[in-house]
């Protein structure tokens, strides 16, 4: 396969060699395209290694004979020649994002300084559907290398247009005390939008200018209950059109400006009550800002709920997503005083049969765009049908919507249906193929290695060292990643204690929870979908639960005690060693869902069969059965260095898995002067369970995948830079916690970068 599971791969062509420096052969019509894949090289590779004479050539062409599909693309390797073809600029675009994610993947192996043999790939493909966008929500993101890292992800799994949406983060000459959260200037801005461009996707403006100011600039008394005084005509001038036009100069050149405009109900319950035609104004509101972007060449989009209501619902006789727009303001009347040049964005995140509130739309002359969420197979193949243009939303902000077991595939499960509506039938089949192109895209290695050195290769289970002066005796490593060697041939084996593996052994007998309280919550099932209103316990041999964000989910230990607590908008928790999820849906019968939220952390309950008999957690195994202690001593491991070292890379597995964040141990350097240095070890961190197909859960470098060619789950590896080069480290240790001890952490390898004199 390419880069995605979007590609089709039709052969498998030999290995090729690509030996540095590299030449990029491209015409002048894809000098984008082009400037991107030296970009991406030497971001790879390093500076030198894209030269304008080269030792490997890679060619950029137009192929319109064979290529007669809008956005086609293919993707030929050979010995120390690669071709990429495009029917388009667009598609040759997505030629080099092909490539590159075939390189980022780590499979390629060193064989000398400047020679790599990478896997081979005969790829054609082209998109079914012409307009494929996605929506960063991302008024709250962390840092602005979170935006770029989410559109990186986008490019790779080839969305044609992307939304950004910065909320109120981006400082203003107009007031610059009303941006808020990181506060980017505008040059930062505009940087990241060039990013999307450079990428070669197309931006599409974003900025909320009605209600949901939670998430757009607020400034008394031009903004007051949650949206803009639109009955002040003065609002427009002084507040309204200097910040769209700041944000349009921020954007550059656009086709499309989204202005929100959803779920407005405080605002309008106030004009409500201060006598106005919320329909009126709506409509003029729309209007007025329908105008400012058509005399600049850009075309108004906006959300849709606040033009309907909940009647049409039996107009249509079928369901007809978020109805905003009715009693007691009637926003809904609006919709017959507005343009028909404003595209009107339906949004609905149910999974339905049929979707005819679309149909109603376009009836009546509007151009729809269609928005899904966490399962978008069913709106995006019913409006593809239909011509309308979709574009994918994830509400979560970056970078926690990028290292979240529930968040993280949403992007690629849009990218698969919206490309090729007919490769998976649904969410649950394509999820496995989201995960992997999502987390190899996220949690590649940036660059690979290139320095000369000496690496130290360290055998856990027995302590032995190896030598290897680099890159020249590479090849006396048993595997390697991006060029680093690694010895995973004789791991440490921690197997959690018995009386982890024992604790579920009888679950699937649960028919109730006792609570601290002394109530009782009815179980459902175990280890099956859960339904609306239902509780279900989940266990090994499952990693997650694998639910969606709509209910509660409780992790709870091996003795019972509570872990974590979270409510709606989680999700797919990862199951405790030994330990449960306890998961109850927030629809129908409430009863479990409350139930759990009134959990704490801490709080102690068990597990019950029909008979009344505790099989899990309080009351269900004695404290001598409960040695945890001794587990730990057990497992601690410790191996003599003796060595001055740069760097270290540890790869960590666990044969169980536990909830993310937990903290599973510490390696320890011990120092010969007496000194010592920790690195701790958090589970989705540094740590995965076998056959874990998890996200991690930082994108800062310091960890990234190793993803082997006999192995579909990667293992995690560490880049540790230890502080103290001049002294040499004397041992290394591994001191679990307990619920450390109770996973059965491995160590996988260590392989030692040696400090130079």
């Amino acid at each position: 396969m390419g880069d995605t599971v979007l590609n089709r791969s039709h052969s498998h062509p030999p290995d090729w060699q690509l030996r540095l420096p590299v030449q990029v052969d491209a015409p002048s019509a894809l000098k984008a395209p082009a400037y991107l894949l030296r970009h991406e090289l030497e971001r790879l590779l390093g500076r030198e290694a894209v030269q304008n004479r080269g030792k490997t050539v890679i060619m950029l062409r137009m192929d319109r004979s064979r290529l007669r599909h809008s956005e086609q693309y293919a993707v030929r390797t050979a010995d120390r020649r690669v071709e990429l073809g495009a029917r388009d600029p667009q598609g040759a675009f997505w030629a080099v994002h092909t490539l590159v994610a075939l390189l980022e993947r780590g499979t390629a192996q060193r064989t000398s300084a400047d020679t790599w043999l990478v896997p081979g790939a005969e790829i054609q493909d082209y998109p079914r559907s012409s307009h494929r966008a996605f929506m960063i929500q991302g008024a709250w993101a962390a840092s602005e290398q979170a935006y770029r890292h989410h559109l990186r992800l986008l490019a790779r799994l080839k969305v044609r247009y992307v939304a950004v949406e910065f909320g109120s983060q981006v400082v203003l000459d107009y007031d610059p005390s009303i941006a808020t959260g990181i506060r980017l200037s505008k040059t930062q801005a505009k940087s990241i939008i060039d990013y999307a461009r450079l990428l070669g996707m197309e931006p599409i403006g974003y900025l909320n200018l009605l209600g949901h100011l939670d998430r757009a600039y607020q400034k008394p008394p031009y903004t007051a209950h949650g949206g803009i005084m639109i009955q002040d005509e003065q609002v427009y001038p002084r507040f309204v059109f200097p910040i769209l036009s700041e944000m349009l100069e921020v954007h550059g050149r656009l086709r499309w400006f989204h202005c929100g405009m959803d779920e407005a109900n405080d605002l309008f319950q106030w004009l409500h009550s201060q006598g106005y035609d919320c329909a009126r104004l709506l409509a003029e509101h729309i209007r007025r800002m329908q105008r400012f972007l058509e005399a600049r060449g850009v075309r108004l989009v906006m959300w849709h709920d606040m033009l309907f209501d909940q009647s049409l619902q039996e107009q249509l006789k079928a369901p007809v997503g978020p109805a905003n727009g009715g009693a007691p303001y009637f926003t809904s009347k609006a919709i017959d005083q507005i343009p028909r040049e404003v595209v009107l964005n339906y949004w609905c995140y149910d999974s339905q049969d049929a979707y005819p509130a679309l149909d109603w739309l376009q009836r009546k002359g509007f151009e729809v765009w269609a928005s899904p969420w966490m399962a978008p197979f069913p709106l995006v193949r019913y409006a593809q049908q239909r011509n309308a243009p979709t574009m994918g939303t994830l509400w979560a902000d970056p970078p926690g919507s990028l290292t979240s077991e529930t968040f993280t595939p949403v992007p690629a499960l849009y990218a698969q249906v919206s490309w090729n509506p007919q490769q998976f039938r649904s969410e649950s089949d394509a999820l496995p193929a989201a995960k992997t192109s999502a987390s190899q895209t996220l949690f590649c290695r940036a660059r690979w290695y290139t320095d000369q050195s000496t690496m130290l290769l360290l055998q856990p289970s027995t302590g032995r060292t190896q030598r290897l002066k680099m890159p020249e005796q590479l090849g006396r490593a048993s595997e390697q990643a991006y060029g680093i060697p690694f010895d995973l041939s004789k791991p440490a084996v921690s197997s959690p204690p018995l009386f982890v593996q024992e604790a579920t052994a009888r679950l699937k007998e649960a028919t109730g929870v006792l609570l601290p309280n002394g109530k009782s919550l009815q179980v459902n099932g175990v280890n099956r979908y859960r339904g609306e209103g239902e509780l279900i316990v989940y266990t090994a041999p499952l990693h997650d639960t694998g639910t969606n964000i709509f209910g509660a989910e409780v992790a709870v230990d091996c003795q019972g005690f509570v872990t974590q607590v979270t409510g709606m908008g989680a999700g797919s928790k990862s199951i405790p060693p030994g330990g449960v999820v306890l998961s109850a849906h927030g629809g129908g019968d409430q009863r479990g869902y409350h139930g759990l939220l009134s959990l704490q952390v801490g709080d102690r309950i068990a597990i019950h069969n029909a008979q009344g008999e505790r099989i899990f957690g309080a009351g269900a195994l004695s404290p001598r059965e409960l040695d945890i202690e001794r587990a730990i001593r057990e497992r601690t491991w410790q191996v003599r260095i003796g060595e001055r070292l740069e760097r270290l890379w540890i790869v960590l597995s666990s044969v169980l898995s536990a909830a993310q964040d937990d903290l599973l141990g510490e390696i320890i350097a011990d120092y010969r002067d007496g000194a010592s240095e920790s690195l701790p070890v958090r589970y989705a961190h540094h740590v995965l369970a076998e056959g874990h197909q998890g996200m991690l859960r930082s994108l800062t470098g310091e960890t990234w995948l190793l993803w082997r060619p006999d192995n579909r789950f990667p293992l995690v590896v560490t880049e540790w830079i230890l502080n103290r080069r001049e002294m040499p480290v004397e041992r290394l240790t591994f001191a679990p916690s307990s619920m450390g001890a109770q996973a059965g952490v491995k160590i996988m390898g260590v392989t030692a970068l040696l400090a130079t004199q």
